[in-house]
């Protein structure tokens, strides 16, 4: 949908899995409404009339600390936690102006990355890195 925030190899090789999916799969989970919805018009453009089934499901996972001196000491501080591969889809650098604003104001918040790095990520990385 958005090919320009995706490497060329990616966008490439995309087209072809998604033509298997809608020819092969007979239901197909999101995580997302949006993104269930980007499929179904690309199945409507592409006039692909086989009965595809689509669930949206939720991300996520349930936590249990057990040892209360560790959950007290992340109960004290404040974060801004990103997971996902840092790649310009995912507009991490929005992220990070607005932490830059946010944390003018608020000196006791942490913003915190976890991913792996993507490509053409490479002045967002030195970015990151600068704010430690």
């Amino acid at each position: 949908v958005l090919p320009q925030f995706s490497h060329i190899d990616t966008v490439r090789n995309f087209t072809t899995y998604l033509y298997a999916v809608y020819r092969y799969s007979d239901m197909v989970f999101f995580d997302s409404r949006s993104a269930e919805k980007d499929f179904l018009n690309v199945k409507f453009k592409i006039a692909n009339t086989r009965n595809i089934s689509s669930k949206v499901v939720k991300l996520g996972a349930d936590i249990f600390i057990t040892d209360s001196k560790i959950s007290n000491n992340l109960l004290k501080k404040k974060y801004i936690l990103f997971v996902g591969t840092i790649e310009p889809r995912k507009d991490q650098s929005l992220l990070l102006d607005a932490f830059e604003k946010l944390s003018q104001k608020h000196l006791d918040i942490n913003l915190i990355f976890i991913g792996r790095p993507g490509w053409n990520n490479d002045q967002l990385i030195e970015r990151i890195k600068k704010k430690k």
